[in-house]
């Protein structure tokens, strides 16, 4: 009898704990309708995306997300994938403590 009993427990605390995780995972979970995807590819200084076009304002949405790659074309500054410049910007000047001159200036 104590067995039963036990078992009855336990039980009852398995489902309990299963329909919590299932409670849980469905107040988090959100459907979306289809989305849409743009051809063509957006970017800024380091990577490459498509936007979604079903909801254009959520620049969180997006598919193929990846970094810049410039390894064709001898690295000719461009990415591989979608074209977008990717020319690191020159180096800062760096000025000599001292002056120089010529003949006329110095600087």
């Amino acid at each position: 009898m104590k067995a039963k009993k036990w078992l009855v427990v336990l039980l009852s605390l398995a489902m309990a704990v299963c329909m919590g995780i299932g409670l849980a995972a469905c107040s988090k979970k959100e459907t979306k309708p289809d989305h849409t995807y743009a051809t063509t590819w957006s970017h800024d200084a380091t990577d490459h995306w498509h936007a979604c076009t079903t909801h254009p304002n959520d620049t969180t949405d997006v598919k193929d997300k990846a970094a810049h790659v410039d390894t064709e074309n001898g690295g000719d500054g461009k990415c591989d994938v979608c074209n977008a410049d990717v020319t690191p910007p020159a180096p800062e000047h760096v000025y000599a403590e001292g002056w120089s001159h010529d003949a006329t200036n110095h600087w």
